[in-house]
């Protein structure tokens, strides 16, 4: 096999990646920022729940939490405190390292792009600080979108 051949993907037009845990490591980041506002705000945390949500904007996975435990929730201080506990540390966000292979290997060859949930201003310090931003020039985020995940807008 050649080295062009190597993952399949010569024949398509595009590739549009999604971001958190797929492209970027950045679910573990997203998830301790989860049980830390939780932890603040008396709602109950449970990871695996809460990874299932993945790609959904925090203000609507806060709103059907609230709803399904019966709780009052101010969502927009909720949504405010997670996002600045997750950027805290978002300059710890990885790219996989497969996921880096695979960019680099069809960089120049094929047209790539993003389609995340998360808003623009976390796409783009998550494509800097890894460096991705020198690949992938497009990215659709949740703040381009009305329906998002798991509808299909974004892409």
């Amino acid at each position: 096999m050649s080295e062009r051949e190597q993952y399949g993907f010569d024949h398509y037009d595009a590739l549009i990646f999604d971001m958190d845990g797929t492209l970027v490591d950045s679910m573990p980041l997203h998830l301790d920022a989860w049980e830390l506002a939780c932890a603040e705000f008396g709602i109950p945390f449970e990871r695996e729940q809460l990874y299932q949500y993945g790609g959904i904007p925090t203000r609507k996975i806060i709103a059907m939490l609230a709803e399904q435990q019966g709780l009052t929730v101010d969502i927009e201080a909720f949504t405010r405190r997670k996002i600045a506990l997750y950027m805290e540390h978002i300059d710890k966000v990885s790219v996989f390292p497969k996921m880096w292979e695979l960019v680099r290997h069809y960089h120049g060859k094929v047209k790539m792009g993003i389609g995340t949930g998360s808003p623009r201003n976390q796409a783009d310090s998550i494509l800097k600080s890894t460096g991705l931003d020198a690949y992938i020039s497009v990215v659709v985020s949740a703040d381009d979108v009305t329906n998002h995940k798991p509808h299909p807008d974004t892409f």
